[in-house]
Formats: structure tokens, sequence, C-alpha cells
């Protein structure tokens, strides 16, 4: 029996196994549209793309000054980086398009659909290297390129040249005007003087001064007037053509060679996605039946392990019991005797087996069987910490004969449930598990409890776990959900059956971090405990010489 287990919080483990199902897909969605993109690229029209090149001369244009509140050293902008901005202006663009009809060549209706489509076909460079700007144009046809990219050129150049033609007239009316004020101011100096009287000496003379210095200003402007003239005729333009675009250079421009992958990237998330919101939700489903018709097992249960076990907890949310409920119940349904022995191995160093099988124990306990938890791990035992109890004595101290039986198990706080630890690590576990005492125990055991459940460490690392496969009834495999691997549980599953014992089950186990409700203090668990009396009837070869009440529930 399989449950959906995304309430127990598996929910990015569920995403990774539909992911990994389902990765064909995802790479369909992808190289469909990564066709998609390369069939738009070699669709679309071709371009063509040529390039022209302006100089300047910036010594001769006279800027601007532009001052700081604690720096009035001059500060000139870059030509270059003004023609640029002036280059890509829409002015210009507009004057372009009116007057070599643009929107006709292009079939395009109004000025600002051309005005939007030139913006994307050209481009302006400034060339740091050798001081020049650089006009780059693109087509549909070679001429059609060359001829936007001179007409840009040609129309920047005729602008600047009438900028500054205007600017020297301009400097020329100035200086015009000027004159004829100076002149002025020099003919009222001198009526002034014809009508002054000799008797005012001291104003005489500084009339006289006055007109001295009107008269330098004026040969002074008359000198830089005729320099002005002489400079608007022999003016160089500040910005030249230095190469201009050739349809017979022009270069073959691709498609945008991104779009496909682009798009293949952008199918790709798209398939994650579907993964994501359609097939999560049968993650779980999908695992375990894979686990279980690849390794032909009996059962494929999940066991989410909180952050307390289940053994100090009062009561714990329905999606961390509920799994372990439906492991119960398919471990029941095994084929067994009276009672059921079933050892537990870790498949990997992730699996939380301590946990998985004292909350297991605890769940089995509660349904009202009597069940014997015994850590068969003489290597490394961590079970006893589930339950807060010590570690020796155990088994091992049973098994070499040191303490009685009784000696040896713990009643745990919850009802139907002992324990049994794995005692102080002795040199051979493997020699201890196949002597006459772990007979035995298993035989006086199994006429006590309903349920043995036995861990063991994996059969790939010791030989101990093959000896107690061989006496189990079944064996059942704890692995990470996050983690497993089905090679690994075929390895396992190989090694158990060459030591005569059966892998029936995988618990796949998921560490959760959830707060739970403590269960309230208790006293400790104790040694001296006594367990269910064995049926009159049945004989064993080893007597335990202990005084046992009847055991609560009787064998159907």
């Amino acid at each position: 029996m399989v449950m959906n287990q995304n309430a127990a919080g598996y929910s990015l483990a569920d995403f990774k196994f539909a992911l990994r199902a389902r990765w064909t897909s995802v790479v369909l969605v992808g190289s469909i549209l990564l066709i998609g993109g390369s069939y738009l690229t070699v669709k679309k029209p071709v371009s063509y793309q040529v390039r022209s090149s302006l100089a300047f001369t910036e010594a001769q244009v006279e800027m601007p000054v532009f001052r700081s509140s604690t720096d009035v050293r001059p500060m000139t902008p870059s030509v270059r980086t003004q023609a640029r901005a002036e280059l890509m202006s829409g002015v210009l663009f507009l004057k372009v398009i009116d007057k070599y009809e643009v929107s006709k060549r292009w079939n395009l209706e109004n000025r600002a659909d051309t005005l939007k489509k030139m913006k994307r076909l050209v481009t302006v460079v400034y060339r740091s290297g050798d001081g020049t700007v650089e006009i780059i144009a693109r087509d549909a046809t070679p001429g059609g390129a060359a001829m936007l990219a001179n007409a840009i050129a040609d129309e920047f150049v005729d602008q600047k040249e009438l900028e500054a033609q205007l600017e020297a007239e301009d400097r020329i009316r100035s200086l015009n005007l000027e004159l004829e004020s100076r002149r002025e101011s020099v003919a009222e100096i001198s009526q002034q003087l014809r009508e002054s009287s000799d008797s005012n000496a001291e104003l005489n003379e500084k009339l006289r001064e006055d007109l001295v210095r009107q008269s330098h200003l004026i040969r002074s402007l008359e000198a830089r007037h005729q320099l002005a003239v002489v400079e608007n005729r022999e003016a160089r333009p500040i910005v030249s053509i230095l190469n201009t675009a050739i349809a017979d250079e022009a270069s073959l421009v691709t498609g945008r060679w991104y779009l496909p992958a682009v798009l293949g990237l952008l199918g790709i998330a798209l398939g994650v996605i579907m993964v994501g919101l359609f097939a999560v939700r049968s993650a779980p489903l999908q695992v375990a039946t894979n686990l279980k018709n690849r390794l032909d097992l009996l059962l494929v249960g999940f066991a989410p392990v909180p952050s307390a076990p289940l053994a100090k907890l009062s009561r714990a949310a329905d999606s961390i019991v509920e799994p372990y409920r439906f492991l119960r119940n398919s471990i029941q349904k095994l084929p067994a005797g009276d009672c059921s022995m079933i050892s537990f191995l870790s498949a990997d160093p992730d699996s939380e087996l301590p946990s998985v099988i004292s909350n297991l124990s605890v769940i089995i306990a509660e349904a009202g069987h009597t069940v014997l938890l015994i850590d068969g791990d003489l290597r490394n035992p961590q079970v006893y910490r589930q339950f807060d109890a010590a570690n020796h004595p155990g088994l091992s101290d049973y098994l070499t004969g040191e303490m009685r039986l009784e000696e040896t198990v713990v009643k745990t706080r919850k009802n139907n449930l002992w324990f049994m630890p794995s005692g102080p690590p002795r040199e051979d576990p493997s020699g201890l598990f196949s002597g006459k005492r772990m007979q035995d125990l298993i035989y006086d055991m199994k006429s006590r409890f309903d349920y043995l459940l036995i861990t063991s460490p994996s059969p790939l690392s010791y030989s101990e776990a093959g000896v107690v496969s061989g006496m189990v009834d079944h064996t059942i495999a704890v692995t990470s959900y996050k983690r497993h691997s089905g090679k690994t549980l075929k390895q396992l599953k190989q090694a158990l059956e060459s030591s005569g014992g059966i892998l029936s089950g995988v618990a796949l186990s998921q560490l959760l971090f959830t707060p739970e409700k403590a269960a309230a203090p208790e006293s400790a668990p104790s040694n001296e405990v006594k367990m269910p009396r064995k049926p009159v009837a049945i004989e064993k070869p080893r007597q335990i010489q202990d005084e046992k009440p009847r055991r609560i529930e009787s064998r159907t």
C-alpha cells in the first residue's frame, strides 16, 4: 500500500523525482522552442551593414565655459560626445526621412514608424583610438544601407557648415553694430568739444581722453571685423567626412543568433514549470511503483522523521503518524507466524534508521500488539537515544552470558513496547549472532511478543547483517527518500539473498523539522522489567528463571 506523503514535507524531493522521471518531456519542450527559434532566425530577412566615418577639428570651435561652485577652471564638453547625440537625434533623422523619402523606400505609412525603424537600424560609435565618429547603418540591400549612412553623414556635415556660417555672420554683424555704436560716440564727443568753452579746461581734457579711447576701440574693432571677414571666407567646418559608405563593401548581417538558444532555455524552463505543476503530486506513487517493480518488493512505505521521536511525544501531527500507520498495515499483511520477526537495516548514511524503527515500534504498540525492539547494531548503536535509555546492559551482555535476559530488556514509557539496547561493542558481532544464545533469545522472545523488530548494519559492509537476515521472517531496508539509489538497493537485495535472507520492502525516510508537543515528564525507563509470560505449553531449549506476568493479548 502506498500513500501520498506530500503533507509530510516531501515536496522538494517529489519535484526532483518528478523531474527525473519526465526529463524527456522537458527536453521535448525545449527542443520545440529551439527549432522554432532556429526557423525564425533563418526566415528573418537578411540585412546588410555599412559604415561611414566623420573627423572633427575640435580646436576651431569656441566652446562655452561651465563653472562649478568650487572650481573656476573652464570645462569644455567633448565635441564628439555632442556630435554623437546630435547624430542620433530625431531632428536629424526626420530631415533625412523627408529629404530622401525614406518612408516611401521602406513602404511605411507615416514618419513616426519610419523614425522608429531608423533608430533601430542606425548606430553611432565613438572611436577613442583615432578620435572619429562612425555611423553604422543596416538595410535590406547594400545600396539602401550605404544611402542611409551617407545621407545621415551629409546632412550632419551640411548642418554643421550652416551653423558655422551663421555663427561667423553673427560675429561680423555684432562687430558692425559695435563699430556703428562707437562711431556715434566719437561724433557725440567731437560735437561736445566744439560746443564747450575754453574756460572749462577740466571737462575738455576728459572729453579728449574719451575721444582718444573710443578712437582706439574703433581701430581695434575694425581690425577684428576685417579678420572675421577673412576667417568667414577661409573658414573650414569643424567636421568632415573621412570615409563614405560604399555599397560594395557592405557586410552581411545574420539574424539574432542568440534567439534559438534563448528560446531553447525558455522551453526547458517551461518544461520544468509544467513538471512542477502537473507531475509533483504523482511523484511518490511513481517512486514507490518503480521500486516495487524493479526490485520485486512486497511493500514500499514512507517514514517521515520529526525532530523529536514519537516515543517522547504525547501527540504528533497526522501528517507524521499516518505514513507509519500505512507502513504498519502493510507489515501486518506480510506472511509470518504467530510472531513477526523483522530486521531493519540502513541502505545509506542519511536513512535515519534509529528514528524510523523506534517510531514504527510505537505505532505498532499503540495498536495493541506487544513489541520488542532490539538494537542489533553492535558497532554503532543509536536506538537507545530515542528512548532516553542507557546502552548498557544490552544484547551483547546477554549473548556473551554476562547477564540474564531480564536485566537487558527495558520497559519503555509506551504501553506494549519493550526495548533491548545493543550493549557495549564486541570484537566479533557475527560470531555472537551465530551462537546458541542468539537462537535461544529468538525462540523465547517469539513466544512472548507479537512483533520482534531488530536493527542491523548494512550487509554490504558487515557480515552479521547476513546472519540476522537469515533468522528473521522479513528484512526491510530504510533509505533516504531524497537520496535513495535503486542500484544500491539492488546490490543490497543480492547480498541478502546470498546469505539466505529476503528483502521484503523499503521504507523511504525524510527528516523533518517541525515543532511537536512534547510528552509530559514521566519516570525514566528501568531495567527492572517484567516481560510478557510465555505460554506453558511451549518448551524452550534454555530456561529463563524469572516471574513474568501473563501476556496482555491472546493470539488468534
